[in-house]
């Protein structure tokens, strides 16, 4: 198998990925399976046993390609796999390889993602691995289509695993506020350092709510040897290393800071408490704010100059 490392999609720079010919054409140009995203079954079967636990349930994987995952499901128990893709190429490659002690086999089927031969409510489960980037390409995105026709083949109640490298809120917005597929997981794709992989990959998972209130978003991650853990929301995060900069005096500081603070004792700085008591007099009426006296060392050790009253004839003091 070749695994193909693909930078993430842009529509100025791939818009022909959003177009089926595009597909069909390097389907039948090239020899060798290609993966985007490069991602195994290992690497994500965490999370896909995690939200498809019963084997047997009906899952579909939307825009195959010519990737293993599909294979991978039903080699690992998966029964009732049905995988499609708008390209006949790549289903023909698909088909092609199928190896002796295969006993469990996908039902490989050439699709339109955004026109799919599927009665409603067929599909207990959902991947998709890039399919939606892909049609988000181009001046025309067609990824709404897609996520409407997801939608309506999917159980009431059922799942939506999304793999992308899209921005969250982009990749959401095609779904729509109001409709019934409502986000409860973002799974952040870690990745090893020095790994070529995009920055931002994420398994986005949707469930199918009718009448309900949109549920809490549960924050994961998945590290590069695919084990699945729980994580912080992004406000806690946020607040968590907002709290971490504060303690340390600032992150551009934070390795000069102790070397300052033992060079700028008050005695090195040379002033007296007198001194001090004067200069803490003049930054008071400035700044309307009291200084202790090792924040006027450090102040006077960077070379602030402490200007006199306007009204005064003499000369500036440093």
């Amino acid at each position: 198998r070749l695994c193909a490392t693909a930078a993430i999609p842009t529509c100025m720079a791939a818009p022909a990925y959003g177009d089926a010919a595009y597909w069909a054409e390097r389907h039948k140009a090239d020899e060798n399976f290609f993966d985007w995203y490069c991602l195994s079954f290992a690497r994500l079967s965490a999370i896909i046993r995690e939200h498809f636990p019963d084997p047997s349930e009906a899952v579909l994987e939307a825009g195959c390609g010519t990737s293993p995952l599909s294979r991978d499901l039903a080699r690992h128990g998966y029964s009732r796999v049905t995988a499609i893709d708008v390209a006949a190429s790549a289903i023909e490659k698909q088909e092609q390889g199928r190896q002796k002690d295969d006993e469990l086999w996908p039902r490989f089927l050439t699709a339109d993602a955004r026109q799919m031969p599927f009665d409603d409510g067929e599909f207990d489960g959902i991947v998709d691995k890039a399919t939606l980037d892909a049609l988000d390409c181009g001046e025309d995105s067609d990824a709404s289509l897609a996520a409407a026709e997801y939608c309506r083949v999917l159980k009431e109640g059922a799942l939506l695993l999304v793999v992308t490298c899209r921005a969250v809120e982009r990749r959401c917005e095609v779904f729509g506020e109001d409709g019934p597929l409502k986000l409860v997981e973002v799974c952040e794709l870690l990745k090893a350092p020095g790994d070529s992989a995009p920055d931002r990959q994420h398994v986005l998972v949707f469930r199918k709510m009718r009448g309900e209130k949109e549920a809490p978003v549960l924050y994961t991650s998945l590290d590069v040897r695919g084990q699945y853990h729980s994580g912080d929301s992004p406000k806690e995060k946020a607040r968590k290393e907002a709290t971490q900069v504060k303690d340390c005096g600032g992150k551009e500081e934070e390795q000069e800071e102790p070397a300052s603070r033992a060079a700028l004792d008050e005695e090195e700085v040379g002033l007296s408490e007198g001194a001090l008591l004067a200069l803490q007099s003049v930054l008071d009426q400035g700044h309307g704010r009291a200084y202790d006296p090792h924040e006027l060392a450090m102040l006077v050790g960077r070379g602030v100059r402490v200007v006199g009253d306007d009204s005064d004839d003499s000369s500036d003091e440093d």
